[in-house]
């Protein structure tokens, strides 16, 4: 394989000047991340706010169902089925090109970082579902390595004197409690790869391939840390998930460490080993679950020296750091969940002491419950007696001063500031040259970090380029813009305006994200949702957000006391499905609108009527003379269906666009524990996955407003519109569900886990009896997360899954071909499959039908355009403010200064004489709507707001309010 990467250097004078020129500007830099959200029910709480929530997310998706554990066995099998599928690749049915969009400046979890020995410039850092990424230029950009590499879950890596570089497969911290005898659900490895020509490529060593298919412990499936030998440049150390093993020649073969019957040696020791260190005088210090192994300088075997360390007793992760300046000194870190304590020795290893005590019963403010889950511990090389120590914060010890504290803030409002390290920190590098260059590297959850890179004693993000967020699931905008929720960085939003049009420029408030939904009938309205349920709406672009549960009749205002399984409150799945419809036609509404007629109309006359959704006009004729001051109650035809799956059932709500009021929800069903969730393209039928099972729910347009009082008698609760019927029983986990546009008969189901000979089926009459069989095909197992069929033609099904993205042309056949589509983007798991569905359209603003988006968990969001319709070239005919026959009620009268305006920006002042919900509009000379915002509710009066015009380009445009009341226009030239 070859680096598309090109080799340079730069010096270290005018780092800076450097920083200045690239380091990423966001809109509020205090949003880039947010710590976990806060449920009140504790137990609950507990299982979502950590990475538990992640983590059995990941297991449900991929434990082998017959076993309910990681089959390591099947796993392996599916990479190499992948890969020879692969080498056979035959021409790809739909070709497929998948376009990065993003984000380039957000980061991911990353357990390894290394500066090159050769070339102090040079670093390289570790995704564990990202793959490996470079940097020349100190970190403040970075380009992947050959995304045809062999494995993108790099763990660890470590460099040899000569300058040879290995790096490790395979994550094998992803446990949270409970887990242990699981197995752990990330991403499997396939051993470790090798560069000698300075990282320009690598290759896989043979002798560490994952090979026995008969072993569920097998060896190299998971390699947690590198140590290369700071003597001998033949020599590398490997801690695995099945033993510590060493090379004398350069990885062409290896030994066993630790053996059970020394000094017989017949027996190794192959537990799990999560840590392997080696001291500057040879020392070696090795961690196996709480046990902490030690080989002294000289000496051939290792032993244990938990009876030296107090209190190590139930840890289950120990971490090792030898201190640069002085090889006498050792520091010992050993935890479970929390901190049992941090061990000091300064005559190299006869005795140890607690430096600072620890009690893992208790929550401490560094672990938080996840010390093994995440573990840095490093000595600064010029003081032995000062440390850093990192879980979910980051501390640092100072002997001499015998302090013990943050060393950085984690999250929240620091990160402006240039005091703050994200959340998760899994390990840190010191500059080479510390004594002349006192600069060091984190690796976290959020990616990469520096601090005192220019001096002035500051965090610095270092994400620049580096792509390697993890995205459960998101939503794209009219215009393309897109949205997502993350493991551990929230909701990045990507509008193309950003250093980069591939760059995040604000983050939607967030610690793990989840759904995303964009409203084309009201562009400014968010919709997104914290793990576990925890959802907000905003009228503005994201601002002024809060949640909006509470509704007439149902869910918990305040506290909720429910947990998983329960029967009524807010909470949700760990990726809570939330779903808007929308129709700028819906002939099926039962909702009405009132007009009131200012002027006299004729029978047969066309008139616009502002809908209750955010005042989008409608056309309707006449159907009898129309005299003025006559009210009309009409169908209105702008519609908003807005549905969310909690553990207290499946919920809908109309009016979730209104954001003066709270939204009216009806429970559509009992079901709890839902995981994916489609609508029909009527808006009648939705489809929910949960437990294995597909359920439709049909009737959904029969719903009359005021509904929540007609209850179903089987169903207490649940409105009595609606018919509620399993289509299908499974035990596989149902990912997602892909609905044909076209025909909501053709519905594909993706079905998670390994161990399985199929994983993904089709039904053709989903609206009846809902039969499914098999269209595996030639498809290799493994795990499929999310299914579309095209729009133009259902026979085009693409799956998303934990390789990436396949395809096939015939997916209506009874067995399907299928080819790998993903060039353009790597091998990289994949979640979800969106397709936007609305017309192009000048009036409702949409630019992007038929562009296809997947959420690549390592990656980011990409996009193809393909199946891109053309462009509308037809003039908007919607009154939209020119010339409007409604609007000339005296409700509001406005004036805009200065005009023209000159500086981007200007005062819109306007005078209500009732109290109403009021609505910015800009249109462009064309009549096209470009943007609006929900100003929310006005009292009668005078106001004023400030009107940012800065994203436009200089013309002439129309400046509109509207309420329900009426609506007032006025014509501002912007010049630039």
């Amino acid at each position: 394989m070859k680096n598309r990467n090109t080799l340079f250097g730069i010096s270290f004078i005018g780092i800076s000047m450097l920083l200045y020129l690239i380091t990423p500007t966001v809109i509020n830099e205090d949003s880039t991340y947010s710590p976990r959200v806060k449920h009140a029910n504790e137990s609950y709480a507990k299982n979502v706010q950590g990475i538990a929530g992640a983590m059995d997310y990941y297991a449900e998706r991929r434990i082998n169902v017959a076993t309910g554990k990681m089959d390591l066995e099947a796993m392996l099998q599916a990479d190499e089925n992948i890969r020879n599928f692969g080498k056979a690749q035959k021409t790809a049915a739909l070709g497929l090109d998948w376009n990065e969009m993003g984000p380039d400046n957000v980061g991911g979890r990353t357990r390894c970082i290394l500066i090159d020995n050769q070339n102090p410039a040079r670093v390289y850092a570790g995704s564990v579902s990202g793959g490996l990424w470079i940097s020349n230029t100190y970190g403040y950009s970075w380009s992947a390595y050959d995304d045809d590499g062999q494995n993108l879950a790099v763990a660890s890596i470590a460099q040899t004197t000569n300058g040879d570089i290995y790096f490790g497969t395979g994550e094998g911290f992803a446990y949270a409690g409970g887990q242990g005898t699981l197995g752990t659900p990330a991403m499997i490895g396939r051993g470790v790869f090798k560069s000698t020509d300075g990282g320009l490529t690598f290759r896989q060593l043979p002798s560490t391939l994952p090979t026995d298919l008969n072993d569920n412990t097998i060896a190299w499936a998971f390699v947690n840390r590198l140590a290369a030998d700071p003597i001998d440049p033949l020599k590398i150390w490997a801690a695995t998930n099945n033993g510590l093993l060493f090379s004398v020649d350069s990885g062409a073969t290896w030994t066993p460490a630790i053996w059970a019957n020394p000094p017989t040696n017949t027996i190794p020791i192959q537990a799990k080993f999560e840590d392997v260190k080696v001291n500057s005088d040879g020392t070696v210090g090795a961690g196996s679950s709480g046990t902490a192994w030690f080989r002294p300088a000289g000496q051939a075997d290792f032993t244990s020296i938990n009876s030296k360390l107090t209190g190590i007793s139930g840890a289950s992760r120990v971490e090792f750091a030898f201190a640069p300046s002085d090889p006498n000194y050792i520091y010992i870190c050993a935890t479970s969940g929390g901190l049992h304590n941090l061990y000091q020795s300064k005559n190299g290893g006869t005795s140890f002491s607690i430096i600072v005590p620890g009690d893992p019963s208790v929550e401490d403010p560094v672990f938080s419950d996840q010390g093994y889950y995440d573990l840095l511990l490093g000595v600064f090389p010029d003081n032995k007696e000062h440390i850093l120590v990192g879980g979910v914060a980051l501390y640092s010890w100072n002997g001499p001063d015998n302090t013990w504290g943050p060393a950085a803030l984690t999250g929240g409002g620091g990160f402006g500031s240039g005091l703050s390290v994200h959340a998760d920190k899994h390990t840190v590098v010191f500059s080479p040259n510390y004594s002349s260059t006192p600069y060091y590297y984190v690796g976290s959850d959020g990616g990469v970090a520096v601090h005192n890179i220019d001096g002035e004693s500051k965090f610095y993000p270092f994400n620049t380029g580096y792509s390697v967020t993890q995205i459960y699931a998101m939503g794209t905008s009219r215009e393309g813009w897109v949205a997502g929720g993350t493991q551990d960085n929230g909701n990045p939003f990507i509008d193309f305006t950003g250093n980069t049009p591939k760059s995040q420029v604000y983050n939607l408030p967030s610690g793990d994200g989840g759904y995303m939904q964009f409203s084309v009938i009201n562009p400014a309205a968010f919709f997104w949702e914290s793990q576990g349920g925890d959802a907000n709406r905003s009228p503005d672009h994201g601002s002024g957000a809060g949640g909006f549960f509470v509704g007439p009749g149902v869910m918990c205002d305040g506290d909720c006391d429910d947990v998983p399984g329960g029967t009524g409150g807010n909470d949700g799945v760990w990726v809570t499905p939330l779903v808007i419809w929308e129709s700028f036609n819906d002939t099926a509404s039962k909702e009405m609108v009132e007009f009131i007629a200012t002027k006299p109309y004729s029978a047969g006359a066309t008139i616009y009527i502002p809908s209750n959704n955010n005042g989008f006009p409608f056309e309707y004729l006449t159907q009898v003379p129309v005299s003025v001051n006559d009210t009309l109650n009409v169908k209105d035809l702008v519609q908003s269906k807005f549905f969310v799956a909690l553990y207290s059932g499946i919920w809908m709500c109309k009016n979730v666009l209104d954001f003066s009021d709270l939204p009216e929800w009806y429970k559509l069903s009992e079901t709890d524990g839902a995981n994916c969730l489609e609508v029909s393209r009527d808006g009648d039928v939705i489809f929910i996955g949960a437990s294995g099972n597909l359920i439709r729910i049909s009737g959904i347009n029969g719903i009359m407003p005021g509904d929540q009082s007609t209850k179903n008698t089987s169903s207490p609760g649940v409105v009595s519109a609606v018919t509620e019927t399993t289509i299908y029983n499974g035990s596989q986990a149902l990912a997602g569900v892909g609905l044909d546009p076209n025909n909501a008969n053709n519905v594909v189901i993706a079905l998670g886990n390994y161990g399985n000979n199929v994983n993904v089926k089709r039904s053709t009459n989903a609206l009846g009896a809902g039969s499914f069989s098999s269209i595996q095909g030639d498809l290799p197992n493994m795990p499929v997360y999310d299914a579309l069929i095209e729009k133009h033609d259902s026979n085009k099904i693409i799956l998303a899954t934990e390789y990436g993205i396949y395809a096939s042309d015939n997916g209506m056949d009874a067995s399907p071909t299928w080819t790998e589509e993903n060039t353009g983007m790597a091998r990289v798991p994949s979640f979800m499959l969106i397709q936007q569905l609305h017309k192009n359209d000048n009036c409702t603003g949409v630019t992007n039908e038929g562009v296809i988006y997947v959420a690549t968990h390592g990656r980011g969001f990409f996009k193809e355009t393909m199946y891109a319709d053309s462009q509308a070239t037809d003039v908007c005919t919607l009154p939209v403010g020119i010339e409007d026959p409604i609007a000339d009620a005296p409700a509001i009268e406005m004036e805009f200064y200065p005009n023209p305006v000159i500086n981007g920006s200007g005062n819109l002042s306007f005078t209500m004489k009732t109290s109403e919900v009021v609505i910015l509009k800009i249109y462009n000379i064309s009549g096209k709507l470009v943007d609006a915002v929900a100003l929310g509710k006005k009292v009668a009066g005078d106001h004023t707001v400030n009107v940012s015009m800065n994203e436009l380009g200089a013309g002439t445009y129309f400046v509109q309010l509207s309420s329900s009341a009426g609506s007032a226009t006025t014509k501002v030239m912007l010049v630039e």
